[in-house]
C-alpha cells in the first residue's frame, strides 16, 4: 500500500527515531502540503498520514485509492469524517501521547512568569547585581504557589495531571466540568463557572472547542477574574475573544496570560496581543515534547497496522 505523509514535520522535524514508518515499502513524507499540492502528492494513496492538511469531502472524492485516513493528532476536525465513511474510508486518531508534555508547559508557564527567571538573569548580566550593596536585590518579588488556588476548565487526562503537579506544590485546584457528579480527588472541588472565574489565582483552560467553549474567555468573563488573575491556554485558541482580551491586559497590567494557541495558526505578524507585555505566547509547543512525539509516532504506526491486518483501532467515523 502506498502511504504518504503530507505534513510530517511537526511530528518529526528529523530527531526522533522513524524506522518504524520507514520499514514500509512504499512511505513517503513531505514536510508541508499545501492545498493545491494535496492531489498530485496523494492521487494514488491508499493510507494518508495528516496532522493539520485538511481532508474534506471535495478532496476526498478525488483520492480513488484512499483506504485509511491516520490523523497525527487527537483533534480530527481537518478531516471530513462523515464523507470518509461514506466512501467506506477509515479514520483514526491517536491521543493521550501528549498528556505529561501539555501539563509541564502549564507549569513552566506559571513558574516562569511567578519567578520571572529571564528578568532577572538579564538584570544581574546588565550588572546590577555586581552594583548591588546587597547579597540579594528585589525588582519585583515572587510569591510561592502554596496555598494559591488554581481554576481549570475541563477535566481530561491533561487537566488531571495538572492537578497532580499542583497537589505537590501545595495548591488548591477548583475544576469546572459538566460533570459535576464525576470522581475527583480529595484536594480538588467542583464549582461553578462563575465561581471558577472569579475565586482563581491561576485559571487554565482544558476544554474541548465547541460552541458552547468557543470565545468563553471574553470581556464578560474577564471581568469576573481577580485583577492580578494568571490566565493560561494550552487547549483551542478559539477558547478566546482575543480583542476582548487585548483590552483587558492594557486596563489590567496586573493581569498576566501565557498563550501557547491562537485562533488563527500562525498568526498575522502583527497579532493584537504582540503589543501587550503582560502577555506570553509560545508557539503551539506545549504537546510537542520529544517524549511526546516519539508516542505520537508510535500510535501512527500502531494505528497503520492494524489497519493493514484488517483490525483497525482508534477508529473516529
Amino acid at each position: 500500500m502506498k502511504i504518504v505523509a503530507t505534513d510530517y514535520y511537526c511530528m518529526n522535524p528529523g530527531d526522533l527515531n522513524d524506522h518504524s514508518l520507514r520499514s514500509f515499502d512504499d512511505f513517503k513524507s513531505y514536510d508541508v502540503t499545501r492545498t493545491e499540492d494535496i492531489i498530485p502528492r496523494c492521487i494514488d494513496a491508499d493510507i494518508i498520514i495528516t496532522n493539520k492538511t485538511v481532508f474534506d469531502k471535495e478532496i476526498i472524492r478525488q483520492l480513488p485509492n484512499l483506504k485509511f485516513i491516520c490523523v497525527s493528532a487527537t483533534g480530527y476536525n481537518c478531516v471530513d469524517t462523515k464523507a470518509a465513511r461514506a466512501r467506506g474510508i477509515i479514520v483514526s486518531n491517536v491521543s493521550n501521547y501528549s498528556t505529561h508534555s501539555v501539563a509541564q508547559h502549564v507549569f513552566s508557564m506559571i513558574l516562569s512568569l511567578k519567578h520571572q527567571v529571564e528578568k532577572y538573569s538579564h538584570s544581574v548580566k546588565a550588572g546590577h547585581w555586581s552594583e548591588s550593596k546587597h547579597f540579594s536585590y528585589w525588582e519585583g518579588g515572587f510569591t510561592e504557589l502554596k496555598g494559591k488556588t488554581l481554576g481549570l476548565l475541563g477535566y481530561g487526562n491533561i487537566a488531571k495531571q495538572v492537578c497532580t503537579i499542583a497537589k505537590a506544590f501545595g495548591m488548591n485546584v477548583m475544576v469546572h466540568h459538566p460533570n459535576k457528579r464525576a470522581s475527583y480527588p480529595d484536594h480538588v472541588t467542583w464549582v461553578s463557572q462563575s465561581e471558577l472565574w472569579s475565586q482563581c489565582d491561576i485559571l487554565s483552560l482544558h476544554a474541548p472547542l465547541t460552541e458552547k467553549t468557543r470565545h468563553i474567555i471574553c470581556k464578560s468573563t474577564l471581568e469576573q477574574m481577580k485583577s492580578d488573575c494568571l490566565l493560561i491556554n494550552t487547549a483551542r485558541g478559539g477558547h478566546v475573544q482575543e480583542l476582548d482580551l487585548a483590552n483587558h491586559l492594557h486596563d489590567n497590567p496586573n493581569f498576566y496570560v501565557a498563550l501557547d494557541v491562537l485562533s488563527s495558526e500562525p498568526p498575522q505578524a502583527k497579532h493584537i496581543l504582540y503589543g501587550c507585555s503582560n502577555c506570553y505566547i509560545t508557539p503551539h509547543q506545549a504537546w510537542s515534547s520529544r517524549e511526546a512525539r516519539q508516542t505520537l509516532l508510535n500510535g501512527v504506526y500502531e494505528n497503520i497496522m492494524a489497519f493493514k491486518k484488517e483490525a483497525p483501532i482508534n477508529v473516529v467515523n
